[in-house]
């Protein structure tokens, strides 16, 4: 839920505010990309996170990692970082 969550607020930020928010790599760039990709990237989390479902957080986590590219891999690490969470410990990379 929490990469949901910063998802959301990084792209209501770059919606209202028509550039890319809270990407220090990014210079430039098209915030429309920069939506996109991060919704691409949490797209099939959700499922992963509901209870009830076989697969665990951790292997959500895992699916998003490798059908990520490398922007959204920055992505993910970053936001995990940001919270304290190291995702060495977490994904196979």
């Amino acid at each position: 839920m929490l990469l949901i969550h910063d998802a959301l607020i990084q792209i209501r930020a770059m919606a209202y505010s028509r550039k890319i928010v809270a990407a220090p790599d990014a210079t430039g760039g098209d915030y429309h990309e920069r939506i996109r990709l991060i919704a691409d990237v949490c797209e099939n989390l959700p499922g992963y996170l509901r209870t009830g479902t076989a697969a665990s957080p951790v292997q959500g986590l895992q699916s998003a990692w490798d059908n990520a590219d490398e922007i959204q891999r920055a992505w993910l690490r970053n936001t995990l970082t940001q919270h304290g969470i190291d995702i060495a410990g977490l994904i196979t990379t």
